[in-house]
């Protein structure tokens, strides 16, 4: 600001020797004036309009501009000389509330690289949760039951039967190798069931209890399946592992799981913390009634 001040005045007086002696007090004191006024304001304008300052900016805007406005009343009634020295004065007993001030937040670079460093070892979780869907390109339905066989590739079958009450309901999923059969609950939402038999061919059925053991079929489909991921069948939650709704048992598994990238050591590790951290509820076992759906977060706990 000096170096401003000590520039203007110098042309301010070269100025006046090049102008008639009839009107250089007048003519150079309101050119100065005009000069400093329109020259100094940049310095304290960068500060208030600092984007990380808005109510800064707004209070400062607001208010009148006291260095412009007095050095010039002073200047009009002082010399020629005086308007450098006045303004000079007056911007160093500038009342401190009409100056916009800026905290400044250092963090030394050490302890920026520091930070930079864990996030690169320790990244932040990143959900990779899978969610069947039923994509409605493939439908079998029939008597009120509906069989969504859409991703087949991606392991898995929907069903549901959209009438409420009425007699037990079951799924039977006949794969290559092995028959499956769950219950199926009475609704319009859609209940999820793995291809856990790998590639070939498989037969999904809803059934309907007609009387003591006897079930009778509302709608069967076969479907040929080829996978895409031999894993592909445990990877979405299904309805004996429905991850979908278990906070607690997800949060376990990316704890466990933390720094690793292949997928047979997540499992390893999770195998080892079910086998040396739980106990089989031999009792239920031996008293758990048909139809009984494991809770995930219940169990973990």
């Amino acid at each position: 600001m000096k170096k401003i001040l000590s520039v203007l005045l110098l042309c301010c007086i070269l100025a006046g020797c090049q102008q008639p002696s009839s009107s250089s007090g007048t003519s150079s004191e309101s050119q100065s004036t005009a000069s400093i006024s329109s020259s100094r304001p940049p310095e304290t304008t960068a500060s208030a309009s600092s984007p990380t300052q808005p109510e800064t900016t707004a209070s400062t805007s607001s208010q009148p501009q006291p260095e412009t406005s007095s050095s010039t009343a002073s200047q009009q009634s002082e010399s020629s000389s005086a308007p450098v020295t006045e303004s000079s004065s007056e911007s160093s007993s500038q009342p401190e509330s009409s100056i916009p001030y800026i905290d400044p937040v250092e963090m030394p670079e050490a302890a920026l690289e520091e930070e930079m460093a864990s996030l690169e070892t320790n990244p932040p979780p990143v959900s990779t949760l899978l969610l069947p869907q039923a994509s409605g390109s493939k439908v079998k339905s029939d008597s009120g039951a509906e069989i969504d066989y859409s991703n087949t590739k991606d392991g898995y079958v929907m069903a549901r039967y959209s009438q409420t009450g009425g007699p037990r309901l079951k799924v039977q999923v006949i794969g290559p190798s092995t028959t499956y059969s769950y219950d199926l609950p009475a609704g319009s939402a859609w209940s999820t069931f793995p291809l856990s038999d790998g590639n070939g061919s498989y037969t999904v059925r809803v059934l309907q209890n007609a009387q003591g053991s006897k079930y009778a079929i509302l709608t069967s489909v076969g479907i040929s399946v080829a996978l895409e991921d031999e894993f592909a069948p445990f990877l979405r939650p299904n309805q004996y592992v429905n991850y979908s709704v278990a906070p607690n048992t997800v949060a376990k598994a990316a704890e466990l799981t933390a720094g690793l990238t292949d997928p047979l050591e997540m499992v390893q590790v999770v195998y080892n913390y079910v086998v040396s951290g739980m106990t089989y509820d031999t009792y239920k076992a031996q008293t758990v009634q048909s139809g009984y759906l494991p809770v995930l977060d219940t169990v973990l706990a």
